[in-house]
C-alpha cells in the first residue's frame, strides 16, 4: 500500500550560491547548479535549478550519491503510486498552501534562497519511499517532480 503525506518543508540553501558570478548566470542559455536542500519528516533532498536567460526555470530535487538507492515500485504499482501522488497534488492546490512559482528571475545571489518553499510530499510503500517537490509552473499548472524520477502535472 502506497500512502502519501504532505509536510512543510525546510530550505536550507548551500553556501557556495553567495559566490556564484550572478552577471554571468543572467548571460548564461542555459545553466544546471545544486541550490540547496529541502527537508521535512528526517528526509531530505539536494534541489537543482536550471536557469535560462537569467531565471530559473525549472527545480528538481536530485537524489545523492551516499544515499540508500531507491527501489522503484514494481511495474503493478507504478499506476497506484501515480493516483496517490496526484491526490497529495490535488490537496496542496486545494488547500491553497504556498507553493515555489516559475520562472524566478535572478537579480542577486539571494535570489536562490527560498524562504518558503511550500510543503513536500512523501511517498512511502513496503519500507521506501520518495520524496516530491511541487512547483507552480508558468502555465499556471502545479506540478510534482520527484526523487525516483516521475513527475506529475494538474491543471
Amino acid at each position: 500500500m502506497i500512502k502519501a503525506k504532505v509536510y512543510k518543508a525546510r530550505f536550507r540553501p548551500f553556501q557556495a550560491t553567495r559566490y556564484l558570478n550572478i552577471a554571468a548566470l543572467k548571460k548564461a542559455k542555459k545553466a544546471v547548479i545544486e541550490i540547496g536542500s529541502i527537508e521535512a519528516a528526517g528526509r531530505s533532498a539536494t534541489l537543482a535549478a536550471e536557469i535560462r536567460n537569467g531565471a530559473i526555470v525549472q527545480i528538481r530535487p536530485k537524489p545523492c550519491r551516499n544515499c540508500a538507492k531507491e527501489k522503484a515500485p514494481v511495474k503493478a504499482h507504478r499506476a497506484e503510486l501515480k493516483k496517490v501522488s496526484l491526490e497529495a497534488l490535488k490537496r496542496v492546490r486545494d488547500r491553497g498552501l504556498p507553493v515555489v512559482r516559475l520562472p524566478i528571475r535572478i537579480t542577486s545571489a539571494q535570489s536562490l534562497d527560498f524562504p518558503d518553499p511550500g510543503p513536500i510530499i512523501i511517498l512511502t510503500w513496503n519500507n521506501h519511499g520518495t520524496i516530491c517537490f511541487p512547483i507552480v509552473m508558468p502555465d499556471g499548472s502545479i506540478c510534482d517532480f520527484c526523487l525516483n524520477g516521475m513527475t506529475i502535472c494538474i491543471f
